[in-house]
């Protein structure tokens, strides 16, 4: 590389890129030396053009295969401060940081070079502040550390983005400003990337403040325990302040979780004194079940305790027992399910019985249970719009993932409001069950059609219109394919939003919902006619509507339509939200039309409500025969072991099995059609087993059931066939735990014969709050011992599972990763500090490391930031595709030389005079022309009479006449040419 001379801190340069062309340069001179053969052949201007253009043309053919480049060297300077705003900063130290970047910038900036300053502030994420430009730093009292995730300190990302926002004509620094306490990211492969940019990086360290600060960093408790062993825990609580001498006093909680509730496990008064404190504490937990122990620290003065959120910690137990069964009801079902609870517990099956509105909050609270039984239970019940409620989607994606990934057992159990009578359609539960929950059978008509009428005037907007609009996407997605639907919107006018139409694809409707819009006024009448029309002219079992409103509205023959409905058999069900609704009319609506009245208080109880109305329109998927259907056995399977017949039952919610091998259904219904719906149907799913049976346990449908010993043998081997596998503790040793962002899973192999420990696999994964598995890869470190990790950052609660191939029985473990762990220690890292400045760029000088500052300390002296010592980063760019072009241009210049000749008006000139000259005859051209007659004056004698005095003298001086040339003409002319142009070039080498 060549630098040219510079201009404002940038310089011209050039590279090549590969030296080993050049050594063809050589055949110029060549060229040269064999120039003089040439100039004998075409004349010395025409031989001297061609050597010089072809000279040329190997010269650009030659620097284009070196890969030449010209570019500019950038002698200026771009500094970007980066600056850390994690809350282990405090404010104080935080507005030294800035004030010592704005400082450093102003004094230091070398205005004439052009330097260049910019600023990027970041936590556990990173933004800059300031691009670099030619300026000092914009003067602000603080930085904004909002949406920079504040409790933790990802200096890597910081690194990264400094790096990116670096500008490209420039040597380039990064200074970074923090305490070196970094919770995630790894700040030094960044450093090495930003060195082999030739970017410096200099560090200046912040001091953490001298205010004490207490820390709970462990917490230990065996992971896993058998229900009723004691076992002993500990607790490490660390206190830290400058003066050695002071104490923090305050009280230290320990609490243990499960779905039962919380209890005190321990309870203290302390005064912990500068360094760790270690408290012991026994404990006996006497149920199965995932427990979870919480440690808190409450200080008693809080002036000795700067943070707080690094406080708490927790930490899980895996308490193993006998096979437990948690059941699901609704609130409305007293007594309901007595007698399936009792058949469980004869066969010495422990049943939990939880309401829906109370059955679990996490899914540590169903790892306590191997299976689950929903029954008869709809996706939202209740009698009023205050007790209206069911599990929420969170808590069925609990339910199913509690199947799929931790291998629980799913039964869900039939009834007037379960499968797809209770709106369970288009559901993840439907997903694993192993029916459907619509009737895909075209020879049985069981199709509904549902009218929903919305009022859209301006009261409704807002939160309001929003919820209807949910209500709506929820109420159509519960539907089957086959069902119709249609949505009427009404304010002043009346609008068909969704004509009705069959379900098929609910996603096409959901742009038609979306534009829904309040605005106007209330007439409700002209919209409940027009839905009215259009359900009297759709064949349908069930017709029902729904009406949404929270106004007044204009007069109309609310009750003849009503009456009219209801001989045509359409159902109606009205919600009144709100105080200002029409309430009286509203509930004669729907104690007219044969539905229900809701007032709703809050709005935000639409949705439930109108997904609960939504049921109606699947009683077609009820079927019931009073005199009572005998099961068929349709298949072998341990669940109907040693069961000869079952006794009739006389209803059942219609499904139809899925389309997969897994798929078994091992009791039929002989009607309706021949047997084409099952009454039990099981699989697996995932790592669980689900299964669903179509009747009731309940007097309703399978009253015969409960005096029948084969029934009862029936739900305890299906009950026993769903429980999760026995997790294989006996087999492997599996423990997981988190320290300083990384989540560690060893497994040991506890079998003594090691012969098979190198032949076992693993699927490991680790789920965290979201439910979203994150995969592990075991890798085998040591015979029979298996160990993974994975990066975590994100504070919560984790699970760890393991499936050994050989048992396929998933062990689950977890761990937390605790809140506060930005403020894990007070002391700033120096060695991690050092080694990123130690980093050395390519071509320059590794960075310096400068003072601790911080809101206690005088500021140290300023480290110059914009010194020398960094390679000049140059800007090229490729110039081979030009030298092609203009050696292509030159090339053509050569062969035009070559070929063609350019006759000049002054080349015709010179001639004209040597074709005169050449018989040195007085009218040479008329004795050419007029040969036969040299008697007569040729008239080209005058013309040509003033051309030359050689020609007239010569005439003059001559007395006699020559004689004619006896050759033909086309002869003596090509050799007069010849002439002329042997004349030509002699005068060129003499020139």
């Amino acid at each position: 590389m060549r630098d040219d001379a510079a201009t404002h801190g940038v310089k011209m340069a050039f590279e090549i890129g590969t030296l080993a062309y050049l050594p063809l340069l050589l055949l110029i001179p060549l060229f040269w030396f064999t120039g003089q053969k040439l100039a004998q052949v075409v004349g010395r201007k025409r031989a001297f053009i061609a050597i010089t253009l072809r000279s040329l043309v190997i010269a650009c053919v030659v620097l284009a295969l070196s890969e030449l480049q010209f570019g500019w060297l950038a002698d200026r300077l771009a500094v970007v401060y980066v600056l850390d705003q994690s809350d282990s900063i405090s404010a104080e130290s935080r507005r030294a940081m800035l004030e010592y970047a704005k400082t450093s910038a102003t004094r230091d900036r070398n205005e004439q070079r052009q330097d260049m300053v910019g600023m990027v502030a970041f936590a556990g994420d990173a933004r800059i502040e300031t691009p670099p430009y030619e300026a000092a730093l914009p003067s602000r009292p603080t930085i904004s550390g909002d949406q920079l995730n504040a409790d933790a300190t990802n200096l890597e990302k910081a690194l990264d983005l400094a790096v990116a926002a670096m500008p490209p004509e420039s040597r380039q620094r990064v200074v970074v400003l923090t305490d070196g306490h970094a919770t995630a990211g790894d700040a030094q492969n960044a450093a090495s990337r930003a060195a082999k940019h030739g970017i410096g990086i200099d560090i200046v360290p912040v001091a953490r403040d001298n205010a004490g600060d207490v820390a709970i960093t462990r917490l230990d408790v065996p992971q896993h325990l058998d229900a009723g062993q004691s076992f002993s825990g500990r607790l490490i609580v660390e206190y830290q302040n400058v003066d050695r001498s002071a104490k923090a006093a305050g009280n230290i909680t320990v609490t243990q979780t499960t779905i039962e509730g919380r209890r005190l496990v321990l309870s203290e008064a302390v005064e912990l004194s500068t360094g760790k404190t270690v408290l012991p504490f026994n404990h006996v937990i006497q149920d199965p079940s995932m427990v979870t122990f919480h440690a808190e620290f409450v200080p008693k003065n809080r002036s000795d305790d700067r943070h707080h959120k690094n406080n708490q910690v927790s930490s899980y137990v895996w308490v193993g027992g006998p096979s437990r069964t948690l059941l699901i009801k609704k609130a409305s079902q007293p007594g309901e399910f007595d007698f399936l609870v009792e058949t469980l517990r004869q066969q010495e099956i422990e049943v939990e019985v939880r309401q829906s509105d109370a059955a679990f909050d996490s899914l540590a609270d169903l790892m306590s249970f191997d299976s689950v039984i929903l029954a008869n239970l709809p996706k939202a019940g209740g009698d009023s719009a205050e007790t209206i409620g069911g599990l929420s989607d969170r808590q069925v994606d609990m339910l199913v993932r509690n199947t799929q990934r931790f291998g629980a057992g799913l039964l869900m159990i039939g009834g007037p409001d379960s499968f797809g009578a209770g709106g369970w359609r288009g559901s993840a539960l439907e997903a694993a069950m192993p029916v459907d929950f619509e009737i895909k059978n075209t020879r049985i008509r069981a199709v509904g059609a549902l009218m929903l009428v919305l009022d859209t005037s301006g009261s409704m907007d807002g939160q309001k219109i929003q919820l209807c609009r949910a209500a709506a996407r929820s109420a159509i997605e519960s539907l089957g394919s086959t069902d119709f639907v249609g949505v009427v919107t009404f304010d002043s006018e009346t609008k068909e939003t969704i004509p009705l139409q069959q379900v098929n694809d609910p996603r096409r409707m959901k742009p038609a919902l979306s534009r829904i819009a309040a605005s106007g006024g209330t007439d409700m009448f002209p919209a409940m006619s027009l839905g009215y029309a259009k359900l009297s002219r759709v064949d349908a079992m069930v017709k029902h509507m729904i009406i949404v409103t929270d106004g007044q509205t204009n007069p109309g023959q609310f009750d003849q339509l009503t009456r009219q409905m209801r001989q045509d058999s359409i159902t109606v069900s009205t919600l009144a939200v709100g105080a200002d609704a029409d309430q009286t009319l509203l509930n004669r609506i729907a104690s007219q039309g044969g539905g229900k009245y809701y007032a709703v208080k809050s709005p935000l109880a639409i949705p439930q409500i109108v997904l609960r109305e939504s049921r109606r329109v699947a009683k077609p998927l009820i079927y019931e025969v009073p005199e009572g259907m005998v099961p068929l056995k349709s298949s072998v399977h341990p669940i109907i072991d040693g069961i000869e017949s079952l006794p009739p039952v006389t209803g059942m919610v219609l499904t139809t099995p899925k389309t997969s091998p897994l798929v078994q259904n091992l009791l039929m219904a002989p009607q309706p059609v021949d047997g084409d719906y099952p009454l039990l149907s099981v699989w697996t799913y995932g790592l669980g087993h689900t299964a669903a049976v179509t009747t009731d346990s309940a007097p309703r449908w399978s009253s015969t059931w409960m005096d029948s010993p084969s029934a009862k043998q029936l739900l305890g081997q299906l009950v026993r066939w769903l429980k999760r596998p026995t997790d294989g503790s006996d087999q492997y040793d599996v423990v997981s735990h988190w320290k300083n962002g990384e989540a560690k899973v060893i497994v040991d192999n506890l079998r003594p014969d090691e012969s098979t420990n190198d032949l076992i696999e693993f699927e490991a994964a680790m789920i965290g709050s979201d439910g979203e598995p994150i995969p592990l890869s075991l890798r085998q470190v040591a015979p029979g011992r298996f160990i993974a990790t994975a990066a975590v950052t994100d504070p919560g609660s984790y699970f760890v599972q393991v499936v050994p191939s050989d048992t396929r029985a998933p062990i689950v473990r977890g761990f937390n990763v605790p809140f506060g762990i930005e403020y894990a220690t007070n002391a700033h890292d120096t060695t991690v500090l050092h080694s990123i400045a130690d980093a050395k760029p390519v071509g320059g000088q590794p960075g310096e490391v400068s003072q601790p500052i911080g809101s206690k300390q005088t500021a140290p002296s300023l480290v110059n930031h914009f010194r020398d010592g960094l390679q000049r980063h140059a800007t090229m760019q490729d110039v081979w595709p030009w030298l092609v072009f203009v050696s292509c241009l030159i090339f053509l210049g050569d062969i035009g030389n070559r070929r063609l000749t350019i006759a000049w008006p002054w080349k015709r000139k010179n001639l004209a005079e040597e074709l005169l000259a050449g018989d040195r005859a007085p009218r040479p051209v008329d004795r050419l022309s007029r040969p036969t007659d040299a008697g007569q004056p040729n008239p080209a004698t005058k013309s040509n009479a003033g051309v030359t005095n050689r020609f007239e003298s010569d005439a003059a001086a001559e007395t006699t006449q020559p004689e004619i040339d006896p050759r033909p003409y086309t002869q003596r002319l090509l050799e007069a040419k010849r002439r002329a142009r042997a004349n030509e070039s002699s005068d060129k080498y003499e020139s």
